[in-house]
């Protein structure tokens, strides 16, 4: 049996996501750290008049709310779940159409959501309506220019500037690190001559190159362990047993929980459909026959329902803490990104060589997301930026730091090692785990800071990181001298300029290029030539 349409008036007792509701600010003041799926209840019709939501004027409902004293709150229509009616001669005029209308709609879509042996009967997130439509009225939206460019695989000269003007953040590659932009006073002469030994200092101290060790995998077992149990071992099992599951279940609309095996499935289909470029993810679930040419090419529904998936990921959360009493727009993800990490220190020990790298976090909406991020250099430059570190040897990424920027709240206080410099504390935070070990990183320029190499061998970790110009030469690296020493030399030419910083030995090596001169700061290796075989790139 149907059930009874509900009318909307001034006195019903109602319930918004807080993402819809308006005046920001406001809410913000009282609740600081909001969820996707977080509800306001409680709250009392007064009336409809129009109100900006995006500078932009939108017929709403307004409400009182005991928590916002005086201070009126406002969504539009379709965000409105009914609770409890008001006086039947307070309904607004259009409820009986209206309902009627959105019924039908919720049949049509019932019939193309539940066509893949799913019986159950999910309630929307409000009284009906096409919610998707309102959308965006109701996110904060990126600028207009940012939009247009967002989901553009190649951007060209014009696209970059006009990117760099308006994105909320950018890491330009021709920004020096903040350790090297020149101050006042001499940095001091470090360097001792164009010299080297022969010896590497790593080889000297270190006797051996460990490979990669899987410590949930038994000795010579490696080619038995199935895909999935490498997957579970990496990707924290038991936290999405203890955590993600039963948070998430706390917020599904249906009796039917999530288990962990069904889990596994709706991150598999994800996974799937994130190898496919072109469909959208309803066309997945589409009842009309596949088309080579339109649409997707396969169809989910054997494995999961659209209405179950949508579900999930509706309800999805990725901690059981509570929020904290200031604004954190990452709260939602620290515990998370924590527990990652903590897996991955426990379950994988790297090989002796590792790569130190900024990777993205693609985002293709046109709404904003915590930390958004423009990043010229990267083959897809919008979205959240990482720093991470793989394992040379086996390709596993073993260690990630999300990128905040200007988001990082203030209440947290200053990173470990930052006291050292923001790229030298970067350094010493992404590398701890391999601390003492005798393990080496590779480095590209924008982690060029002698300090940082510097610390990190302190803590017994070799680097080198490829030296370039940003606007200034790095901190005690004198580019000027070294392209000099180069002049009237032959393509292929080496050498190496020692030098010895807080009473740590590091060398610049550098070789002429047909047009510049290639040069690293590094505290192992020499420029001593190996092997027999002569190549030369056409």
């Amino acid at each position: 049996m149907a059930r009874k349409k509900k009318h909307l008036g001034v006195g019903a007792k109602c319930t918004v996501g807080l993402r819809y509701l308006h005046p920001k600010d406001k809410i913000s003041q009282v609740i600081p750290n909001q969820t996707s799926s977080q509800k306001l209840t409680g709250l009392l019709v007064v009336g409809k008049e129009l109100k900006p939501i995006r500078r932009e004027p939108n017929e709403c409902i307004v409400f009182r709310h005991e928590d916002f004293h005086n201070q009126p709150l406002w969504c539009v229509r379709n965000y409105v779940s009914i609770n409890e009616e008001g006086p039947g001669q307070s309904f607004f005029e259009g409820e009986d159409e209206r309902g009627a209308a959105t019924a039908a709609a919720a049949q049509a879509n019932g019939r193309a959501g539940n066509n893949n042996n799913d019986d159950e009967n999910l309630e929307g997130a409000g009284d009906g309506g096409d919610v998707a439509a309102n959308q965006a009225a109701e996110e904060e939206p990126l600028p207009d220019t940012i939009q247009e460019l967002v989901g553009n695989i190649h951007l060209d000269g014009d696209d970059i500037e006009q990117a760099m003007r308006d994105a909320p953040m950018v890491d330009d590659d021709n920004m020096p690190a903040p350790e090297n932009v020149p101050v006042a006073g001499n940095a001091g002469d470090i360097m001792i001559g164009w010299e080297h030994n022969g010896i590497c200092n790593r080889k000297a101290n270190v006797p051996t190159n460990p490979s990669p060790i899987l410590h949930f995998v038994q000795p010579g077992a490696l080619l038995e362990t199935t895909n999935l149990q490498l997957f579970e071992g990496l990707f924290f099992k038991s936290y999405i047993e203890e955590v993600i599951i039963p948070a998430t279940n706390n917020e599904m609309r249906s009796k039917s929980s999530l288990t962990y095996g069904e889990f596994l499935r709706w991150m598999g289909l994800w996974l799937l459909m994130s190898t496919m470029l072109g469909p959208q993810r309803h066309e997945f679930w589409s009842v009309s026959p596949i088309d080579a040419f339109d649409g997707a090419t396969l169809r989910l529904g054997i494995w999961m329902s659209r209405n179950r998936f949508d579900e999930i990921l509706a309800a999805l959360q990725f901690t059981d803490r509570a929020p904290p009493t200031f604004r954190d727009k990452f709260w939602e993800v620290r515990q998370m990104l924590e527990a990652w990490q903590e897996n991955m220190n426990k379950m994988f020990y790297p090989g002796y060589v590792n790569c130190l790298d900024e990777s993205m976090s693609v985002w293709t909406n046109k709404f904003t997301c915590p930390g958004f991020m423009f990043v010229p250099r990267k083959p897809w430059p919008f979205g959240n930026e990482y720093h991470t570190v793989c394992c040379c040897t086996s390709g596993i990424m073993w260690g990630i730091e999300l990128v905040e920027g200007r988001d990082r709240p203030r209440n947290l206080g200053a990173q470990e090692y930052d006291d050292l410099g923001s790229t030298v504390g970067l350094l010493l935070r992404m590398l701890t785990p391999i601390f003492y070990k005798g393990l080496l990183v590779i480095l590209d320029s924008g982690f060029c800071v002698l300090k940082g190499i510097i610390e990190l061998r302190k803590k017994g970790v070799f680097a080198s990181a490829l030296i370039k110009k940003r606007r200034y030469w790095p901190k005690y690296i004198r580019g000027e001298e070294i392209r000099a020493h180069f002049d009237g030399k032959d393509v292929g030419a080496t050498d190496s300029w020692r030098g010895e910083l807080d009473n740590t030995p590091f060398h610049i090596y550098a070789m002429k290029e047909p047009e510049y001169v290639m040069s690293l700061m590094s505290t192992y290796g020499t420029n001593a030539r190996t092997g027999t075989k002569d190549a030369q790139r056409e």
